[in-house]
């Protein structure tokens, strides 16, 4: 609920208003307590007062505050969201209509680069598309969280760096400026997938009228992307490097005491893979439902983790592979990521108690997902014919039956 009242706090903003009160709680109105930040489980009587209220008119539209305080991050993680509840506001909605206007941008967001992420992959699209609209993706996709936000940018940056390594026959000015931007919007909102930026190094020089371009493409994405980090986050980072705050349990680790013994810190991470590993992997493809407390069916699980499978084994049409270079340094980014985010939480909510980071989802792991599946493609293991088809249907068969879980799981609340 603190990513509703950051994007409240945003849509004052947009519309010209206060954003919040001195302790940060956002100025908003009556009616948009209808749906308070008790009411985080989706139950029954959840639902009923959304249906109650969702077409009804406005019962008050005094100013209040919300009871929730916004986060201290960069504007644009929560901008789709607050565009949607700004439109709501101005039209005159109702409080739950408001929150469902949030969500319905955000989805339209992540949609419009969904789109675009998988036309510009030049091999691998059946990949991308399974991944983008994986269960778990999608509830993060229509929710306030700024994950929405970061799966699609961290989604449209792959993509467009491997269309420009494999397809692209020249750099374009405007092929710079947008993987600069993306980078320099990304990286403050989640420090660690700006290593995905290192895909440019991978295109050739012959590809750029200016030679050089391209050290100002992958120079300005990395230290553009580092300087918004410096602007916006560099006190936080800083802070829980330092803090030893162990996530309220107890005393936690500083960046010293993780550096000052790497083989105490790689035991700790390999005790997390072993006794979470599972719980991680079905965070990732969604048969874990965190905040919902919802857990899908194993049987509809596995079959979503074969359809990645499947995808994996493209089509013999399909020559394009990534080369050794790209997987090698695929690797390489996969790698830094999975460990950023070891270190950031076990910095920020693991104990020294504990023998294994705590806080840790496999959720985190999507951006990369897309990029450690193709690193499987291979010219031995392939199908003789295209299933896109096939693999839309049995998306579809996953989220029927996800949907089911989810709609049966709730009705016994």
């Amino acid at each position: 609920y603190s990513h509703i009242a950051t994007s409240y706090a945003n849509a004052n903003i947009i519309l010209g208003h206060k954003a919040a009160d001195k302790d940060g709680y956002p100025y908003i109105r009556e009616t948009d307590m209808t749906l308070d930040s008790h009411e985080i489980q989706p139950d029954l009587a959840t639902c009923a007062k959304v249906w109650t209220h969702i077409t009804a008119k406005p019962t008050s539209v005094e100013k209040t505050t919300y009871d929730v305080q916004r986060l201290d991050v960069p504007f644009f993680a929560h901008l789709p969201q607050s565009l949607g509840v700004a439109a709501a506001w101005a039209m005159g909605l109702n409080g739950v209509a408001a929150l469902y206007m949030g969500r319905l941008f955000m989805l339209l967001f992540y949609l419009v680069c969904g789109y675009f992420s998988i036309r510009l992959m030049p091999f691998g699209k059946s990949v991308m598309f399974l991944v983008y609209l994986s269960p778990i993706a999608v509830y993060n996709a229509a929710s306030f969280s700024y994950d929405g936000v970061v799966l699609s940018m961290c989604f449209l940056m792959t993509a467009c760096y491997l269309n420009l390594i494999y397809s692209r026959r020249r750099v374009t000015w405007a092929d710079i400026f947008l993987l600069i931007l993306l980078a320099v919007l990304s990286a403050p909102i989640k420090v660690i997938y700006l290593l995905i930026a290192l895909l440019g190094f991978l295109i050739p020089l012959r590809k750029f009228n200016w030679k050089p371009a391209y050290f100002i493409l992958n120079l300005g994405a990395i230290a553009g992307g580092a300087a918004g980090i410096l602007v916006q986050r560099a006190s936080s980072i800083t802070g829980m490097a330092s803090s030893g705050y162990g996530g309220g349990q107890g005393t936690g680790y500083t960046l010293s005491m993780i550096l000052g013994d790497i083989p105490g810190f790689l035991s700790l991470c390999a005790n997390t893979f072993a006794k979470q590993g599972g719980d991680l992997l079905s965070g990732m493809i969604g048969q874990v439902f965190h905040w919902a407390h919802i857990e899908v069916s194993w049987i509809i699980s596995g079959f979503f983790v074969l359809l990645l499978i499947l995808s994996v084994l493209s089509a013999e049409q399909d020559a394009k592979r990534m080369t050794i270079k790209a997987r090698i340094l695929s690797i390489m980014i996969c790698l830094g990521v999975v460990g950023g985010i070891l270190v950031t939480f076990t910095l920020s909510w693991t104990p020294v108690s504990f023998d294994y980071i705590d806080g840790v989802q496999g959720r985190y792991f999507l951006p990369i997902l897309p990029l450690f599946l193709l690193l499987f493609q291979n010219n031995t293991f392939s199908l003789r014919q295209r299933i896109d088809k096939a693999l839309v249907l049995g998306l579809f068969v996953v989220h029927f039956y996800t949907a089911l879980n989810v709609f049966t799981t709730i009705i016994t609340r």
